[in-house]
């Protein structure tokens, strides 16, 4: 069964490609008690990380109405307003990282040591 932000969604006009910011806000002026969210989101097709904004219900759902512009949305990750921004994620277990250990491309040195212990880093 769809609900009405579905139908919305479905019956929506307008070109989303590349438009989460503007959809978002046309749809929230509809259906006030939707809250945005800004973050980054990992898609399907190449596995990489991009800004991205989208909509959350009362109930803690997500509403993306410009989610069909890839293949399929895999993690959804929201920034607050003062969280640290991610910078990717951790070439060793794939959590976030946010750029404060001194490499990079690793979430901690932990994790740096474990994978460079196994040769991989």
């Amino acid at each position: 069964m769809m609900n009405i932000y579905n139908v919305w969604i479905s019956e929506y006009a307008g070109d989303t490609y590349r438009k989460c910011k503007e959809v978002t806000e046309e749809m929230q002026a509809i259906f006030p008690e939707l809250h945005i969210a800004k973050g980054m989101v990992t898609i399907l097709e190449n596995g990489k990380d991009y800004q991205h904004q989208w909509l959350v219900d009362t109930d803690g759902n997500i509403v993306d109405p410009t989610k069909n512009q890839w293949v399929a949305i895999l993690e959804y990750k929201e920034i607050k307003p003062g969280d640290p921004e991610p910078i990717g994620k951790c070439y060793g277990c794939g959590d976030w990282v946010y750029g404060q250990f001194y490499n990079s491309r690793y979430c901690n040195s932990d994790c740096y040591l474990k994978w460079k212990k196994q040769g991989k880093a």
